[in-house]
């Protein structure tokens, strides 16, 4: 059981906005003696369509790579570091008021977990393309992924 962590910003230089945190546990909660990273996530600025009929996206910020390692899952890490990356957007410079995240079809679990959070699909897009690095050959294949979004409170 997690008793006590600790969230990292590792904002690095970027052109646009992108923020990195980390999420890591405490072993000895008086000294705050840190151990071991039980998570992570990025947050960054893309171009962004909010439908498939949408010519001209727009810079909006995608939270990306959000994971949180097996045994520290169902504690809150992921939605700490969700409201992390949601209350540093709300300092960025343009002003954003929505926040989106993807997810690939199949994985249930993230989907849920956003949709737990109040993302809603906004849509799928089923011709993304994903690195295939099994094996010695580099190909890729093409995959479904649900586009989501959560309106900022202000």
């Amino acid at each position: 059981m997690l008793q006590k962590a600790q969230m990292i910003d590792l904002s690095v230089p970027f052109n646009g906005n992108r923020s990195v945190f980390v999420a890591r546990s405490c072993i000895d909660s008086d000294n705050d003696r840190l151990t071991e990273i039980i998570g992570c996530c990025e947050v960054i600025e893309e171009r962004i369509a909010i439908s498939q009929e949408q010519k001209s996206p727009r810079v909006r910020p995608i939270i990306e790579n959000l994971a949180v390692k097996e045994e520290y899952r169902r504690q809150g890490v992921g939605k700490a570091l969700l409201e992390a990356c949601e209350q540093n957007v709300q300092t960025w410079i343009p002003f954003h008021d929505d926040i989106f995240a993807q997810v690939e079809d199949g994985n249930l679990k993230a989907k849920e977990f956003f949709m737990d959070n109040n993302f809603k699909v906004v849509y799928s897009d089923d011709d993304c393309k994903k690195d295939d690095l099994e094996g010695l050959a580099f190909s890729q294949t093409t995959i479904t992924k649900f586009m989501l979004r959560k309106v900022l409170d202000s």
